[in-house]
C-alpha cells in the first residue's frame, strides 16, 4: 500500500516515469506502469511494456500509433498479421506504394479465403480500383451460381448496388445463367 501511494503521488505531481517505475519494479504491475507511461505522452517505454512484459504487441502498436511513431507501429502490425492498419498509417504518413503493398495482400488474402465482398472492399475502397472491386464480385456470385445455391444476400446486394448498373447487372445475370444451364 505504502508503494501505490507513492506512484499515485508521482502521478499527481507529473512524474509518470518515477510511477511507472515504482508500479514496475515494486508493485510488478507492469499494465499499470504502461498506463502512466502513456498518460504521461512516454509512449515508446509504454509500448515496450506492453510488447515485452504483457505480451501484448496489439496495444504496443496502438501506443506507438498514439504517440505519432508510424513507422514503428506499423512494423508491429505487420508482425501480427494487420496489414490494412499498416496500409491506412502508410497512407496516412504519404507512403501510398507501401500501403498499396498492404492493402493488395490483404485483398490476395481475401480471395484466396473466397470472401468475395472484403475482396471489393478492398479494391474499392483502398486500393482505389473499381473493375476489380466488381470483378471480385462477380467471381462470388458465379462461384454460388455454379454451386446451385442462392448468393448471400450482402453478395446480392453488392452486385446489384450501386457499383453495377442495372443493365450491366442483367447482362452479368444472363451471361451466368448460360454458363451454368444445363447440357
Amino acid at each position: 500500500e505504502k508503494y501505490l501511494l507513492a506512484a499515485q503521488k508521482a502521478v499527481e505531481a507529473n512524474d509518470h516515469k518515477k510511477a511507472a517505475y515504482i508500479y514496475a519494479h515494486l508493485l510488478a504491475n507492469y499494465h499499470s506502469a504502461a498506463m502512466v507511461l502513456k498518460e504521461g505522452n512516454h509512449y515508446r517505454e509504454a509500448a515496450v511494456l506492453y510488447k515485452d512484459h504483457l505480451n501484448n504487441i496489439p496495444d504496443a502498436a496502438a501506443c506507438l500509433e498514439e504517440g505519432g511513431l508510424m513507422l514503428e507501429a506499423i512494423g508491429l502490425y505487420v508482425s501480427i498479421d494487420r496489414h490494412e492498419k499498416a496500409g491506412d498509417l502508410y497512407s496516412m504518413i504519404g507512403q501510398q506504394q507501401p500501403a498499396n503493398q498492404c492493402y493488395e495482400q490483404c485483398a490476395q488474402r481475401a480471395t484466396v479465403n473466397q470472401d468475395y465482398l472484403e475482396a471489393s472492399r478492398l479494391a474499392a475502397e483502398k486500393l482505389k480500383d473499381t473493375p476489380r472491386a466488381k470483378k471480385a464480385l462477380l467471381e462470388g456470385w458465379n462461384d454460388v451460381v455454379l454451386l446451385g445455391e442462392r448468393p448471400a444476400a450482402g453478395l446480392q446486394q453488392e452486385v446489384a448496388g450501386p457499383s453495377v448498373e442495372a443493365g450491366e447487372r442483367d447482362l452479368v445475370i444472363r451471361q451466368r445463367a448460360v454458363r451454368v444451364a444445363p447440357d
